[in-house]
């Protein structure tokens, strides 16, 4: 039999998930940070500015899609001027994404927004209750994470 603990935490991440992922939440967030780019691009805006240089094909495979989104959504970015396109110094051939200034800020103003919905969806938690739950969750998407790149 399955843990009920395990269940438990499965059926929680999936509401949390489905939730965060709505149309309108995330259109809120972008609106509210001032940020004039689609809600779709954020995790490539912010890939991006994570790895700090990144091939396209490489942003593709960690994000886990096609090439072909990944290349919609850049061009978006590179047109906003949040992203840059360069050679790849170590293959002529290929080319290598970074964020801007303006993509930088525009990614800490949407990282902003986002934590002030989380820091009011948790007002009533007790102090205690947060600092246990940050390190396991920051510990569950570490692990999530690595096993990504297993499946």
């Amino acid at each position: 039999a399955i843990d009920p603990a395990v269940v438990a935490i499965e059926e929680a991440i999936v509401v949390i998930v489905r939730a965060a992922s709505l149309p309108r939440v995330q259109d809120r967030f972008v609106a509210q940070s001032g940020v004039a780019i689609e809600r779709a691009v954020y995790g490539v805006l912010r890939e991006v500015a994570e790895q700090g240089s990144v091939r396209p094909t490489e942003l593709a495979n960690s994000l886990g899609l096609d090439l072909s989104t990944v290349s919609r959504q850049v061009k978006g970015l590179e047109s906003a001027g949040l992203l840059a396109r360069a050679g790849d110094p170590g293959d002529r051939r290929a080319a290598c994404l970074t964020a801007t200034p303006d993509g930088v800020e525009a990614l800490a103003r949407l990282r902003q927004v986002r934590h002030r919905f989380f820091e009011e969806l948790l007002a009533n938690w007790p102090v205690e209750d947060r600092d246990r739950l940050a390190p396991l969750l920051e510990r569950l998407a570490h692990e999530f994470r690595a096993l990504g790149g297993q499946l």
